[in-house]
């Protein structure tokens, strides 16, 4: 799972973009799901992450309409 995990925060990274990964919850033979549910910010820092192999529900509320950090101009 962790290649998997480093992926998403690589793409948050650089897209300079919130990832939001909803994942499917695991069926009782623990096949079928790809890891918990996640929030990274666009620094790569996971917000929020559920808990693994586990039914949860994860709020956050994300700033979407402030300047991203690292663009010009911003």
């Amino acid at each position: 799972m962790a290649p998997y995990r480093a992926q998403l925060m690589a793409r948050a990274v650089e897209n300079q973009v919130f990832v939001v990964a909803a994942s499917a919850p695991a069926n009782a033979d623990l096949t079928g799901s790809h890891g918990p549910s996640r929030t990274i910010n666009e620094d790569g820092n996971v917000l929020r992450e559920a808990g693994f192999l586990e039914e949860e529900i994860t709020v956050r509320s994300l700033a979407l309409g402030r300047p991203l950090r690292g663009l010009i101009g911003a």
